[in-house]
């Protein structure tokens, strides 16, 4: 074990600490404390995971299965009965090669059982080999785990954060290849600028006598320049995704939405962080060749009474397709998918929080917000904030991070204080903290709508006269009831306010744009973890939001292939029906389109056998199918393979 080295784990603390108290005083996870903490031993756990980026390309012919690059965990497990344990590993990857196994090489560090530290040297990772599609820069891991045993928290605290597990990645640039083709086209189709991302596990002092819970994910986003900066793309940094729990409450979200712009010609244009796939147009002779989308996403919630739990497949994600000349019927010549930083963190916490006897037990409970009333519907852009605190305290509420107001308990207990800040029509949750002595409380929550405009009855953000024109409903904020206020649909989302699926896609406007959980495990290329659902999130103005040829619809509902499959020792098959991803053309990344698998249109040489679009490797004999189908092997039979395509049997 390499011998600690006091400075570099001071300043990786003192940053982790840093990234957490970016969310603590706003409340923007907004947890509500319960009583005394919860003694050691006690169970809790938490594990933090991300990639840099995930790449997947075909440029000139020569084809990448997706590779996760730079990815980093953080984990920390420990029960009522004593035993437990803190883990971190930094990798350069985590795939396979188009059925090839790639290097995969990781720094690790463990501690368990007894109390310890395991903090080794940084060191650079083997190289991910990428040519001669892409040049992927030097990777290098630092790791460190830490356990007080049993009986007691690791230390040592500063700024109230105890690290239990970090690993940190770096990546110092990657490049997808050069075009080698005439003006306008030689040039290097996407480049990546130096990133790093942090995944760990810490307890945070909660100021009443115990700890949460907390994992965070922070990743640092280099310039993304496409085309030889034909198109530059830049991300506000950090980008902080936490999960946190109090053992009452788990919550999770960004520490602040980031701020995504993309720079062509000359113009910034901002990438709005809400799922939503943007267009970008290239100006000059690159515009009919070049086909970019860009889709900023948040995070998909899985919070659960104690627990909190996030996760994203990408903060980003780049479509990129160019066409050689002529064009519109030119080859494609680079075809690139590119998501920077998915990442994922949960959370879960005793009762109470973990005692680590780090503050005085007996401080201040929270104050309780009595007016508005939960759910409340409020007239007032200013309203009025009440209820009961401790007599002498000085109660701050709060929207976010801003102050609304304040008040000084008096001696019946009853406070209140009016918003300083004039609220906008629509939802609302406020907290309020009660401070006194040099100590302030957990926060108490209260969720209102603002329907202070007598035009607008609803408070759907359409005015009266505007829904009597368009035909919907001023007394109904969802006219169609898909789960959308008429006011987001016309105002924010373009979608149609009376019809519940706009693009008649077999989804309701909310479902796109909230997200719908699809029940299927998808093994992908490259990915060892196979969920048994994802949630997927849509444009509800575009029928096939990936393109693909099946609509958003069919997709998540389901399509039968109804195809045997001969699998190893002889046994056979069937395909059945199958959901594939609406927001990705190739959901298990073999290098075959969803469509193309589900008609068997690319294995002609076998009676257009099908194969399924949800399994990187139909007949489980090792290769992918796309590598396959390149190879003339049949996918479909685990006899035919790419040294033996026939198997010793007639093609058809």
């Amino acid at each position: 074990m390499h011998t600690h080295h006091p400075s570099r784990f001071g300043t990786r603390l003192t940053q982790a600490a840093v990234a957490l108290t970016v969310v603590v005083p706003g409340t923007v996870l907004g947890l509500s404390q319960s009583a005394s903490a919860a003694p050691l031993p006690a169970t809790y756990a938490a594990n933090a995971h991300s990639d840099i980026l995930s790449l997947g390309a075909t440029v000139a012919g020569q084809s990448l299965a997706t590779l996760a690059v730079g990815h980093s965990q953080g984990s920390v497990a420990s029960s009522a009965a004593g035993a437990g344990g803190a883990n971190a590993s930094s990798s350069n990857l985590d795939a396979t090669l188009g059925g090839t196994p790639v290097p995969v090489d990781s720094a690790t560090a463990s501690v368990s059982t007894n109390a310890g530290v395991d903090d080794p040297a940084a060191r650079v990772l083997v190289p991910v080999p990428a040519a001669p599609v892409a040049s992927i820069g030097a990777i290098t891991g630092d790791v460190e785990a830490r356990w007080g045993g049993a009986n007691a928290c690791a230390t040592p605290v500063v700024s109230g954060t105890r690290t239990l597990s970090a690993a940190t990645t770096t990546l110092a640039g990657a490049s997808v290849g050069q075009l080698g083709l005439p003006a306008p086209l030689n040039v290097t189709v996407a480049q990546v600028g130096a990133s790093s991302t942090t995944s760990g596990t810490y307890l945070v002092d909660d100021g009443i006598g115990g700890s949460d819970v907390v994992s965070s994910t922070t990743t640092q986003v280099g310039q993304v320049n496409l085309l030889n900066g034909a198109a530059v793309i830049d991300v506000s940094n950090p980008v902080v995704l936490q999960a946190r729990s109090d053992g009452t409450t788990g919550t999770s979200g960004f520490a602040s939405t980031p701020t995504i712009v993309a720079t062509i010609g000359g113009n910034a244009i901002p990438i709005p962080v809400n799922n939503q796939p943007q267009s970008l147009a290239l100006p000059g002779v690159l515009g009919p060749l070049v086909s970019l989308t860009v889709t900023a996403f948040t995070p998909t919630f899985a919070n659960s009474g104690a627990t909190g739990s996030a996760t994203m497949d990408a903060l980003l994600s780049i479509d990129l397709k160019v066409l050689n000349l002529p064009a519109p019927i030119g080859t494609t010549v680079a075809d690139v998918s590119l998501d920077i930083a998915p990442m994922a963190a949960n959370a879960v916490a005793p009762a109470g929080g973990v005692d680590c006897n780090g503050t005085q037990q007996g401080s201040l409970a929270p104050p309780d917000i009595t007016s508005p009333a939960q759910n409340a519907r409020v007239t007032d852009s200013t309203p009025l904030i009440s209820g009961t605190g401790a007599p002498g305290a000085t109660v701050t509420v709060r929207e976010g991070t801003r102050v609304l107001c304040t008040a000084v308990v008096p001696s019946n207990g009853r406070w209140s204080c009016s918003s300083t800040v004039v609220l906008a029509n629509g939802s609302h949750t406020v907290t309020a903290t009660q401070s006194a002595n040099g100590t302030t409380s957990a926060a108490d929550s209260a969720t209102f709508t603002i329907a202070a405009d007598p035009g607008d009855l609803d408070g759907d953000g359409l005015p009266n006269d505007e829904e009597t024109d368009r035909g919907t409903d001023p007394n109904n904020p969802d006219t169609d009831g898909d789960g959308l206020t008429d006011g987001e649909e016309v105002n924010r989302y373009g979608t149609d306010p009376l019809k519940k699926d706009t693009d008649k896609d077999g989804l309701t406007d909310g479902q796109e744009v909230k997200g719908v959980t699809v029940k299927q495990r998808i093994y992908v290329c490259g990915k060892k973890k196979v969920p048994s659902s994802f949630t997927v999130r849509t444009n509800p103005l575009k029928k096939d939001t990936d393109k693909d040829g099946i609509s958003d619809g069919k997709e998540v509902k389901g399509t039968k292939i109804k195809q045997k499959v001969r699998v190893s020792k002889g046994k056979t098959i069937k395909i059945g029906k199958v959901r594939t991803n609406p927001r990705r053309k190739d959901s298990d990344r073999d290098g075959l389109t969803d469509k193309v698998e589900m008609t068997g249109k690319a294995n002609k040489k076998y009676g257009k056998a099908k194969t399924d679009p949800t399994r990187c490797d139909t007949d489980r004999g090792g290769v992918s199918d796309g590598a396959e189908i390149k190879a003339g092997s049949n996918p479909s039979d685990s006899r035919s393979t790419p040294k033996k395509p026939n198997g010793g049997r007639k093609k058809g």
